[in-house]
């Protein structure tokens, strides 16, 4: 066996238990590693090295050996930060809804604004109704406008009525009688 393998295994060995270190070795040895740069002795070598080292925490005052309690808190403060990123993750989700929702909304109420009819063709609306053309169907008449050479003519056919007055200050009305 190469001088250098039986280094390494010793430095094993030494990175392990007092009470198992007899063991590693006979069993290391057996393996029959010829040369010092062999992969598995290497990663035998690293596996005990770590394994050998204190788990520390970094705090305020310095770098100290973890306890129990310690690793536990370490272990509560991870689920704590996990927890906050999951929420603020949530929030920020909800927030880019409500955020997307309020610029659409402001947008087509903008869009209405400046070109409502092309909006309400875009969006499919029905022409809203003129109560007061709704009142002249419901009498049974049919109200017609027409444009020629510069006049504007006004129009009602069906089996009305019509007929004409002024008010006391003086206006004139159309009246319709079924």
């Amino acid at each position: 066996m190469n001088s250098l393998v039986d280094e390494i295994i010793e430095n094993i060995a030494l990175n392990t238990e007092a009470s198992k270190r007899e063991e590693i070795r006979g069993r290391l040895r057996v393996c029959g590693f010829t040369a010092p740069d062999d992969p598995m002795l290497n990663v035998i070598a690293i596996q005990a090295i770590l394994a050998s080292q204190p788990v520390r925490l970094v705090q305020e005052n310095g770098a100290h050996v973890a306890t129990e309690p310690g690793l536990a808190r370490l272990g509560d403060r991870f689920e704590a930060i996990t927890s906050t990123l999951m929420h603020l993750k949530v929030r920020n989700i909800f927030l880019s809804w409500v955020l997307c929702l309020l610029i659409g909304g402001g947008s087509l109420l903008l869009a209405a604004k400046a070109w409502p009819g092309p909006t309400a063709l875009f969006l499919n609306l029905p022409p809203a109704e003129d109560p007061r053309l709704v009142a002249v169907k419901e009498s049974g008449a049919e109200l017609y406008v027409k444009k020629d050479k510069g006049v504007t003519y006004v129009y009602l056919t069906g089996k009305v009525t019509l007929g004409a007055d002024k008010t006391q200050t003086g206006m004139n009305y159309l009246f319709i009688e079924p």
